[in-house]
């Protein structure tokens, strides 16, 4: 189905009204907060608050790259090469593909 703004009233909009917009404020909280964990070594609180921070906005590639990190300090790179592509396609993210070509899965451009 096509929405078509001739067949609506002037005033309503195309996007329904109980959409959300994406709740960055809590995704930086929850960054925060997990880049703490990180560094006070409670690397397991900080991959859950990662991924919730994940789902507060999906279009976001930084919770993925963290994910990614924090895998490859738990030794587990078959996880953190998908983390890092994952955060890769949310925009070309930069450190997600350096850290892809370190570990050998991009060539180098």
């Amino acid at each position: 189905m096509k929405l078509s703004t001739k067949t609506m009233p002037k005033n309503a909009s195309p996007v329904p009204q109980d959409v959300k917009a994406p709740q960055a404020g809590r995704l930086e909280t929850l960054l925060g907060q997990a880049l703490a964990a990180r560094s006070s070594g409670r690397q397991e609180a900080a991959l859950e608050l990662l991924r919730q921070a994940a789902v507060c906005d999906l279009r976001r590639p930084e919770p993925w790259y963290w994910i990614g990190r924090i895998q490859e300090e738990l030794r587990d790179p078959m996880g953190a090469a998908y983390s890092y592509f994952m955060a890769r396609d949310r925009g070309r993210y930069e450190p997600a593909s350096v850290a892809l070509r370190r570990m050998g899965h991009l060539a180098m451009e």
